[in-house]
């Protein structure tokens, strides 16, 4: 037992080393999303559409990525090392057809349709639209978008439009506090999409004259709010898909000449690759600087991190403002500090919890905490769950409560609580309660739990339940 329990010390030791020798120059560690064919798909096509001759390498660059890491059943899945799937392949095919008479792509262009063709029966358009709508549901935030990039590139034939769902892009002119009482097909991250994919599906659609005034008098006014919600960098959310998305559509809406295809295409340039691929998202600094401040033994990051710059980093970086994407009131913490990030529950709760652990060693603001506490607790939707970004706003991964983001809230929140106020500590209570009855609630006869409705999620929720209510 002594041996087991030294091995499983010096183990532990080499990992927090290891965790250590990875930090940046600043401090803090920034990690690396692996390469996607999905994105990679995405951005290259955008670029294609927006300026095949300016960005004529890059574009190159791209397409013999994604035939030199193509999976051997001929199909591409979300990451380098993900197995096949309709979606990625789809949108890879799609973008290949801007390179179809050019016969170095011309086997891989084969594999992908038998791969296609395997799945779906028959590769038409309309197979391939029902294949798409069947799996997302009533879920439209990828449908619409990987049914757009395959009629834009005319692999839904002639018609290929009418086999696209039109998404409500006039619904954007609303306030965004009404957005929960709209029922929207996509989820609030996916606002940027829903403007520019309806704007294009419009474009491309037979209407009746009452119909197209209307989107006159309406256009100019999303076009405003799409350029007030895209950051300066032009990256919306720091995403290849979402902020490629964006530039095609415009582009077959007849929008190429505005400021947000410009920035657009210049996120895309500069967030490329030396391989010539592109990630899902650029930078995940602060949810990876909070996972390793959480993995470390304290001792070894009072000896070696260097606490002044992890706290100095998470305290710039607190949200300070409202917010332009999402209007979440400051307290929050993004992913990443970048200029797409958007607050969330999961990354304010981990930063919150890595506070905690540097709070020991020196003494975190409890004004900063208090706001992040807050901010979590006015997130919290009236089932006690939390939801990803915005409170109430539907049935939708990302906005609808979600097992793991909850139990990570309410750890965040047990970990605080008594070196709160008491008012502060009387609204902790509150929110765990009804968040620990969620999970009660929320709990499948097997003793699961759902995350998103997608994959099962249980260890994060069973240590909470484990833990008791405060």
């Amino acid at each position: 037992m002594i041996s087991n329990y030294n091995h499983m010390q010096n183990l532990k030791q080499r990992l927090d080393t290891y965790i250590l020798s990875l930090r940046n120059e600043n401090g803090y560690w920034d990690g690396k999303l692996s390469s996607s064919a999905l994105s990679t798909s995405v951005a290259v096509f955008a670029l294609w559409k927006y300026d095949k001759e300016k960005y004529d390498i890059h574009i190159n660059k791209g397409l013999v990525w994604l035939v030199k890491n193509v999976n051997l059943d001929g199909g591409w899945g979300d990451t380098i090392r993900s197995k096949s799937n309709l979606s990625t392949t789809l949108l890879t095919w799609a973008c290949f057809s801007i390179a179809k008479d050019r016969p170095e792509f011309a086997e891989c262009i084969h594999n992908a349709e038998n791969w296609l063709t395997d799945r779906l029966k028959r590769l038409d358009p309309e197979s391939i639209s029902t294949a798409i709508l069947n799996h997302y549901q009533s879920d439209q935030t990828f449908s619409v978008p990987i049914l757009s990039m395959c009629a834009l590139s005319g692999r839904l034939g002639e018609d290929g439009w009418k086999l696209v769902p039109q998404l409500p892009f006039q619904m954007a002119v609303f306030p965004d506090e009404l957005f929960k009482f709209l029922n929207l097909s996509v989820v609030s991250y996916a606002i940027p999409a829903l403007i520019a994919i309806g704007l294009v599906k419009a474009q491309n659609s037979k209407l009746n004259k009452l119909t197209k005034k209307l989107n006159q008098l309406v256009k100019p006014k999303v076009l405003k709010i799409l350029s007030e919600k895209q950051p300066g960098n032009g990256g919306f959310l720091e995403a290849a898909p979402l902020t490629g998305f964006v530039l095609m559509s415009l582009i077959g809406a007849g929008e190429r000449d505005i400021e947000v295809c410009q920035k657009a295409a210049s996120f895309l340039i500069h967030s490329i690759r030396e391989d010539g691929s592109w990630p899902i998202d650029t930078h995940l600094a602060t949810w990876v600087t909070s996972l390793s401040i959480n993995a470390l033994d304290n001792n070894m990051l009072t000896e070696n991190a260097d606490k002044e710059k992890l706290v100095s980093y998470y305290l710039d970086y607190q949200l300070k403002n409202i917010h332009p994407f999402t209007k979440a009131k400051p307290g929050g913490w993004a992913w990443t500090h970048l200029q797409g990030g958007v607050p969330d529950a999961d990354d304010t709760s981990g930063a919150l919890i890595a506070l905690l652990k540097l709070n020991e060693c020196q003494d975190i603001p409890i004004e900063t905490i208090k706001n992040g506490v807050n901010w979590l607790i006015d997130l919290q939707n009236i089932d006690g769950g939390l939801p990803t970004f915005c409170k109430g706003w539907g049935k939708l991964p990302f906005d609808c409560s979600c097992p793991d983001i909850s139990a990570h809230a309410i750890k965040a929140l047990s970990l605080w609580r008594d070196k709160l106020d008491v008012d502060t500590i009387s609204k902790v209570d509150k929110s765990i309660q009804k968040a620990w009855r969620y999970l009660q609630s929320s709990q499948l006869d097997n003793g699961s739990w759902l995350l998103y409705g997608l994959e099962m999620k249980t260890i994060c929720s069973m240590k909470i339940l484990c833990m008791g209510p405060q």
